[in-house]
């Protein structure tokens, strides 16, 4: 078995710990935006990746989607990979260990990539900024607080339940392809700066 009830202590987009009281569930609208900014589909349902975010990075989402900000500060979000057996050493959950952790020693944690969930990367000649949404296409986000009742099941469209698969576009391949050191110019498990912000 593969899962761990820790990965929902984890921001899907971040991959940073979050606080009970900023998580927030993935709405369809949050993955739509996810989805135009970094060219990938949310992963639901499974047991592998965790199934929402913190409100630093919605609210981030909500300013890009309006336009009141040019970008997020990283162009490559974590990306969850589904492993076949739980290995506590390389399960991110287990590596990141935060039980017991409060607000305040949740700023100063150090986070570790492992091989299933690489840290996420910052804007680089190599990974640029998205274009902004036009006003026509802009999105106001609505988010569902954890433990709130939902009529409706966020799933893609094109993936059925139960369905592991990860789309991969040609933008994932190359990111996927620099994480595995196959490029000299990217350095791939780097974490990036917490404060950096466009």
């Amino acid at each position: 078995m593969n899962s761990c009830k820790a990965f929902n202590t984890f921001c899907y987009i971040y991959g940073r710990y979050v606080i009970i009281t900023s998580l927030r569930k993935i709405s369809p609208d949050v993955a739509e935006v996810y989805r135009q900014y970094f060219d990938q589909s949310v992963v639901y349902n499974v047991d592998w990746a965790p199934s929402i975010v913190c409100t630093g990075c919605l609210l981030k989402l909500n300013q890009w989607a309006k336009g009141e900000i040019d970008c997020m500060p990283f162009g490559v979000p974590m990306i969850w990979m589904n492993f076949d057996l739980h290995d506590a050493n390389q399960c991110y959950a287990c590596v990141n260990y935060v039980f017991g952790t409060n607000r305040n020693k949740a700023r100063s944690l150090l986070y570790k990539p492992t091989k299933f969930a690489p840290l996420p990367l910052p804007h680089s000649e190599h990974i640029p900024i998205p274009k902004r949404l036009c006003p026509t296409e802009q999105v106001s986000l609505t988010c569902e607080t954890v433990g709130e009742s939902s009529g409706s099941v966020y799933e893609p469209s094109n993936v059925t339940a139960g369905c592991n698969h990860i789309e991969i576009s040609q933008n994932r391949l190359d990111i996927m392809t620099r994480r595995l050191k196959l490029s000299q110019r990217v350095n791939s498990f780097s974490p990036i700066n917490s404060n950096l912000w466009c």
